[in-house]
């Protein structure tokens, strides 16, 4: 399967803008290109969808991963834990009964609203258990506030028996 991602730019005058963290994300993401030609796709879009991107990049790159460091889960573990906490529903079936929903983060699968108040309670979550999640302006007031968060949260005992992810999932056998 070929990675797919997006990089937002605008176009000013028929100019092809492109804002500075959006260019060390494409220098990046080219860097672990293995083919030497690429296709770019150009397309309009919505306002909420780069919003809804933004704050997807966010939950990826700050929440999950610090998450990540300090339970020893691995990312897509971890964004499975938090989306069936906080993103979830039950929905009822015939035959079966009811059974647990985890949404999708997928393009169109969340809008602004629902993407905000995901992240909202995964941030308050977090808190309530002793994991500093930083704010986007945080961040970029001090770049090095992941590494240094990151680097305390691996340091620091992980307790299995009072994390909240043991009382709600059990390991698969």
């Amino acid at each position: 399967m070929t990675a797919k991602k997006q990089l937002f730019c605008r176009l000013v005058d028929g100019n092809l803008i492109i804002p500075d963290q959006e260019k060390e994300w494409a220098r990046f993401f080219f860097a672990q290109m293995k083919k030497e030609y690429i296709v770019i796709t150009i397309e309009e879009f919505k306002e909420d969808d780069y919003e809804v991107t933004k704050m997807r990049r966010y939950y990826f790159g700050v929440i999950v991963r610090l998450w990540k460091d300090y339970s020893g889960y691995t990312v897509k573990e971890m964004d499975y834990l938090l989306r069936s906490l906080f993103l979830s529903y039950k929905l009822t079936l015939r035959d079966s009964g009811e059974k647990d929903i985890v949404k999708s983060l997928q393009d169109g699968a969340v809008t602004r609203e629902s993407m905000n108040k995901f992240l909202n309670s995964c941030i308050d979550f977090s808190n309530a258990n002793d994991v500093k999640i930083p704010t986007p302006d945080e961040i970029e007031k001090d770049p090095t506030i992941l590494t240094k968060l990151s680097d305390e949260l691996k340091n620091k005992k992980y307790n299995e028996d009072t994390c909240y992810f043991q009382q709600i999932f059990s390991p698969t056998p």
